[in-house]
């Protein structure tokens, strides 16, 4: 069962127990069991793990680079986080920071972005060909090779 057909089914189940409130606790019962299913779907033949890929994006983070400002920069392999820029697109470096500042927002743990270096700030042209600057962990960029 899929998390849409889990919703509708709570759907019903609420426009059902208005009309019959003495079947509440069964109806609370079952709430319980289909939101139960929908977190029960960490298998592990669901999950990906390739134990030599992840060693191989783990050596490309960890391998870091000495950016200055005008340096063209493209996303490392496998190690694109954000929307921006796309992964063949050029990004240059606007501004290298001494100290990296945090996304004051992102305060769940469980989060990627939790306590991510943002070190670096890049220049981009979005789909519409604005020009944008964002924050970057510059351990997930690499120089270009034509500079």
């Amino acid at each position: 069962m899929n998390e849409l057909e889990v919703f509708k089914q709570l759907l019903s189940l609420e426009s059902s127990q208005s009309e019959k409130s003495e079947k509440k606790d069964d109806t609370d019962l079952y709430k319980q069991l289909l939101l139960k299913k929908i977190f029960e779907n960490d298998n592990e033949e669901d999950t990906y793990y390739d134990e030599n890929d992840l060693i191989e994006r783990a050596n490309l983070y960890l391998n870091k680079n000495i950016f200055k400002v005008g340096d063209k920069v493209k996303w490392k392999p496998k190690l694109k986080n954000r929307k921006y820029p796309k992964y063949d697109q050029i990004a240059i470096i606007i501004e290298v920071l001494d100290k990296p500042v945090y996304d004051e927002e992102k305060t769940n743990s469980g989060s990627p972005y939790f306590k991510e270096p943002l070190d670096i700030r890049l220049a981009i042209l979005d789909n519409q060909g604005d020009f944008e600057i964002y924050y970057y962990d510059s351990n997930r960029f690499q120089k270009l090779h034509d500079q």
